[in-house]
């Protein structure tokens, strides 16, 4: 790319930062695996600060991220237009990595040929590329190859290719992989039907997961299937999330330490302290959760104290 070109292409998203106020206050770390990092919490607003500075350096990877964040109005204000142009900017440094042998570009170039984005809409191409990603063991190539074995999505259906390519996918780390073999082994669809089989699985993924895993499995244990194992395993997950930066989950600790219940005893600090760990989190597009930590408690003089000495020192876990 000419040196101007990639001075118009910077400065284009620069100015797109300041227009979005993404350049206020921005993380500490402005970078794709950093941006990866804030997806996890679900934290938007940080992940498109860091996916900005890293897509304007020409990571394309980070700009198929943003645009992703643009096309949902996750963490920016919903634009399709700029979307549309982060997914074409995209293609130009991912079609050549994809022809390297790249994974990571085979996988992202599937989803943006079967979608016609930045590219022409090419559904042989898509499934090509996918493929591609899945031969050199791309855990959500492998994923959505299961998926679409499953479901007989462009190809012949079939559960026998799907059970092998889901369980390849959950050995080469995928945690949503991990999770439907759990939903198979509970229903009887594609495996035994096995509840002891299916917790094992739910164990493997939530060890892995991210905040949003976790929290998806305490949901899942929260079922009245799992009986009181379930409740106490909803709660140490929803635990889990919480302390690793998720909004839902740290209201959810707040309204349960504030009407007490489902394994937890009444306690105003900890409420209040949830609380307003979530409520911090006003960027991250959960009206419900603000609701929520906007309950706590009213405290006493040395509760409050107590609870803001907590909330000086609270970090979240990694």
């Amino acid at each position: 790319m000419p040196t101007r070109t990639k001075h118009t292409v910077i400065a284009s998203l620069a100015a797109l930062l300041l227009v979005s106020g993404l350049l206020v206050s921005g993380p500490a770390v402005a970078s794709y695996e950093a941006g990866k990092k804030y997806l996890e919490r679900a934290d938007y607003r940080g992940a498109a600060i860091s996916f900005s500075a890293a897509a304007a350096r020409g990571d394309a990877r980070a700009q198929f991220e943003l645009a992703k964040l643009f096309e949902a109005g996750k963490g920016v204000r919903k634009d399709r237009t700029r979307a549309l142009s982060l997914y074409r900017r995209a293609t130009v440094g991912l079609i050549p990595a994809a022809r390297r042998g790249h994974a990571d570009a085979q996988f992202i170039l599937s989803g943006l040929y079967r979608n016609g984005l930045g590219v022409k809409r090419d559904r042989v191409q898509a499934l090509r590329m996918l493929r591609a990603a899945a031969d050199y063991g791309h855990p959500k190539a492998l994923y959505q190859l299961a998926i679409y074995n499953e479901w007989g999505v462009d190809m012949p259906r079939s559960d026998a290719a799907a059970r092998m390519l889901y369980r390849k996918a959950a050995d080469k780390g995928s945690v949503k992989a991990r999770i439907m073999l759990a939903a198979r082994h509970m229903t009887g669809t594609g495996e035994r039907r096995d509840q002891s089989q299916a917790i094992e699985y739910l164990e493997w993924a939530a060890r892995d997961g991210t905040p949003d895993d976790q929290w998806a499995i305490a949901g899942w244990y929260g079922k009245k299937v799992f009986g009181a194992f379930g409740q106490k395993a909803a709660l140490r997950l929803t635990r889990k999330a919480a302390q690793r930066g998720h909004v839902a989950a740290q209201a959810r600790l707040s309204k349960l330490y504030r009407v007490g219940g489902k394994g937890v005893e009444r306690n105003a600090v900890r409420a209040y302290v949830w609380g307003r760990l979530a409520e911090r989190r006003r960027n991250a597009g959960k009206p419900y959760a603000l609701a929520a930590a906007r309950r706590a408690p009213s405290l006493t003089p040395d509760q409050r104290a107590s609870a803001e000495a907590w909330l000086r020192k609270w970090q979240p876990e990694p």
